[in-house]
């Protein structure tokens, strides 16, 4: 797919609209009027490429010039890309997000994204295929393969609620024999089968210590290790923030002081009794 280099004043784009919007349709009738339809229509299908597109720019974390962007943003008076464009679009609240979410989609829909900037696809249509393909197994081919024939279907005049509906077609052309649904939903019943198991056991060993044994399924082993990197090791920013009460030099944590044993040492400062 070709591309052509942006603007350099996008605001002539809304100079065209202006001229559109306060022309005088009221002289124009019949088939003129269509094609004037038409190529309004068409332009806006092009006009929602475009945005998609600078939503894409705007919500990688990855391009060169990200900071750049998210300053932009920020600069603007919003926290995130999708209240930016909620803002500038004038929608319902959260209408932004299913522009991020949209444009994060047709990152890994090429044929998709170009039909979409190409103006043979509307955003609706668009989002409607990326939404649909979320739900399916998690293999990049396969949500390809399933967006293209949904792509075929919106260019023989599917619209999204079509299309939303034409998804089990596509699914008996790309996988007639419904290996892949049936793989991931083995794949989910194991998870689930793993999540029910689970248990932790604790058991004191007598000598001071204990023994922890347990089983859990990959995903909660997974939350569970973030927890608990998070607090193996606590670190006191600087000597004595912890709150506790600094032990004298030379002394041992486990020193008698006025009649009774000082506490063990817990804080990671080793001059804390804490």
């Amino acid at each position: 797919m070709s591309t052509s280099p942006a603007p350099d004043a996008p605001t002539s784009l809304v100079a065209v609209a202006r001229a559109c919007a306060e022309a005088d349709w009221a002289t124009v009738q019949g088939e003129a009027l269509c094609a004037a339809a038409e190529e309004i229509a068409a332009a806006r299908r092009l006009l929602d490429a475009a945005l998609v597109a600078i939503t894409t720019r705007l919500d990688d974390p990855g391009a060169p010039d990200a900071r750049s962007n998210a300053e932009a943003v920020a600069v603007a008076g919003w926290a995130s890309v999708k209240d930016y464009l909620t803002h500038l679009l004038g929608g319902h609240r959260g209408a932004g997000s299913s522009w991020v979410r949209t444009a994060r989609h047709l990152r890994a829909l090429p044929e998709v994204g170009a039909a979409l900037a190409a103006g043979g696809l509307s955003f609706d249509q668009a989002r409607t295929i990326g939404d649909a393909v979320t739900t399916l197994p998690r293999d990049p081919v396969f949500r390809e393969q399933v967006a293209n024939q949904l792509l075929g279907f919106a260019s023989q005049g599917a619209g999204p609620g079509e299309l939303r509906h034409a998804l089990t077609d596509a699914l008996r052309v790309v996988d007639p024999e419904g290996a892949a649904v049936a793989h991931e939903a083995d794949l989910d019943r194991a998870e689930r089968a793993a999540h029910h198991a689970r248990y932790l056991s604790i058991t004191p060993d007598g000598l001071g210590g204990a023994r922890i044994k347990g089983y859990t399924s990959l995903e909660d082993a997974t939350h569970l290790r973030t927890t608990l990197d998070a607090l193996a090791a606590p670190r006191t920013t600087e000597p004595g923030a912890c709150g506790g009460t600094p032990r004298p030099a030379g002394t041992h944590p486990l020193d008698v002081q006025d009649g009774r044993r000082r506490n063990t040492a817990r804080c990671p400062d080793p001059a804390c009794d804490h």
